[in-house]
């Protein structure tokens, strides 16, 4: 295939084989065909054209968005790479979980979405971008193929370009079982710092004049920098729009597998589902004014997320401002695969394909630093928050401020005594529901991939 042979990642091992799936179970005979979802880390919602983000950012998304339905807004219940698809693939939060950030194991009695369809019949295969997903999370559980091939070239950062992410999920799925539905997850992680897309990528969006004067790329040393000095405006659009650079090259790569799976012929007829794990940010705030994990703010919180039908299964194209989480997936997953059944605590949106309204419930949001040495939950001192109602009312016990926000970019505070009473009763009951502190169980080769990524202190 052409697609393949200019795509294909030389010298990438064989993707790692999980469980073969049974003969006893038998194919389903009511199935779309095909679900394919998409995640893109570390990508606020307005990284994309759609969202309104910077032209020429992401025309293969946009696309996808503009035949589908589109939500406004949707948000993560944390701003980390494990504990968010966690929160997809089982339908719970954070204290549904308990997983509190990366670096930790997903309980394998937490049921997920791929072990429900493989227990009904679906064949199901994964491509990862990032060792933060790896098989030392448990989130392979239900995938019969689980890739997880990642290289060093771009640095000890245990990732792979988007490029090589694309020519796996192709290679993979040439490998599926072609008389089962298929369930595709690819994850890309080129958006993650830090920003260094392949030469000419950012070019639309950064001056080529400027040079910063920050040395190495350590994000922790430019936040300091933006703290001590107040950041140049140059100096964060260059920041900024290095970042968009990423997500055009992604946006190309995904460009490139839809083709790809066209070719395949696994485009006709089935689902498609895109979003993210968390955003970043750019100094919407000055104590931690970029990177991610360590705040609940919209800019780390406010994800895309699309939902489009193919062939027989297409819908009617629109923007909804229903207030959606990333639990909501699991279900509605499950409800695209004709397997409608609960999951977690997450709502099916495919009611909304149709105009019909799904209940309006409380969203749980915290951050992952830092973290308590126990035996409180683990998160029990970072920032925190909850949205009702369209508002947003968030927490930071360890500087001991609160404050009530208007649901939009500009993130406005308010004064609304009785909603913010109201809601801080409820985020102290949920506070009280978590669950006990949950220790790390990492490999020193985890640890390694952990601390290269950034997640961890050095």
């Amino acid at each position: 295939m052409l697609i393949l042979s200019l795509l294909a990642c030389g010298g990438c091992s064989e993707p790692l084989l999980l469980q073969e799936l049974g003969p006893a179970v038998p194919v389903p005979t009511e199935h779309p065909g095909f679900i394919l979802v998409l995640t893109l880390d570390t990508t606020r919602a307005d990284a994309l054209g759609i969202y309104g983000g910077p032209d020429q950012s992401s025309p293969n998304l946009d696309d996808l968005a503009e035949k589908g339905l589109r939500f406004d807004w949707a948000l993560s219940h944390t701003a980390t790479t494990l504990s968010s698809h966690a929160s997809l693939w089982s339908g719970l939060d954070t204290h549904g979980h308990g997983v509190p950030r990366n670096g930790f194991v997903l309980n394998p009695e937490v049921p997920t979405v791929p072990e429900q369809l493989q227990a009904a019949g679906w064949d199901t295969l994964a491509v990862i971008g990032a060792s933060a997903v790896d098989t030392s999370t448990n989130l392979q559980s239900g995938f019969r193929l689980y890739d997880e091939t990642l290289t060093n070239e771009r640095g000890r950062r245990f990732e792979a370009p988007g490029d090589q992410v694309t020519a796996r999920a192709l290679a993979l799925v040439e490998r599926r079982d072609p008389t089962r539905p298929l369930l595709l997850w690819v994850h890309y992680y080129d958006a993650h710092s830090p920003y260094e897309a392949p030469e000419g990528w950012d070019a639309p969006f950064v001056d080529p004049d400027f040079v910063p004067d920050w040395e190495g790329d350590g994000m922790g040393k430019i936040a300091a920098g933006f703290r001590d000095r107040d950041g140049g405006v140059a100096e964060r659009e260059y920041l900024r729009g290095t970042y968009q650079g990423e997500i055009r090259y992604m946006d190309h790569n995904i460009g490139a597998l839809l083709a790809g799976l066209r070719a395949q012929g696994l485009m006709e007829r089935g689902w498609v589902v895109v979003t993210a794990d968390h955003g970043e940010m750019f100094y919407e705030e000055r104590i931690r004014p970029v990177g991610h994990g360590a705040d609940v703010d919209l800019a780390v919180t406010h994800i895309p997320m699309f939902i489009l039908g193919l062939g027989e299964h297409a819908i009617t194209p629109g923007v909804s401002d229903q207030v959606v989480v990333v639990s909501d997936l699991a279900p509605t997953i499950l409800s695209l695969a004709n397997q409608p059944q609960a999951l977690g605590q997450g709502r099916d949106l495919s009611p909304l394909f149709t105009g019909q309204p799904i209940q309006d419930v409380p969203i749980f949001l915290e951050a992952t630093r830092p973290e308590t040495p126990g035996p409180e939950w683990n998160n029990l001192t970072a920032e925190r928050g909850i949205v009702t109602q369209g508002k947003l009312f968030l927490t930071a016990p360890w500087i001991g401020s609160s404050g009530l926000y208007t649901l939009d970019w500009e993130q406005t505070r308010i004064v609304d005594r009785a909603s913010s009473e109201a809601m801080i009763t409820q985020l102290e009951a949920w506070d009280a529901a978590a669950p006990p502190f949950v220790e790390e169980n990492m490999s020193p080769s985890v640890r390694e991939a952990l601390q290269a990524l950034g997640y961890l202190d050095e």
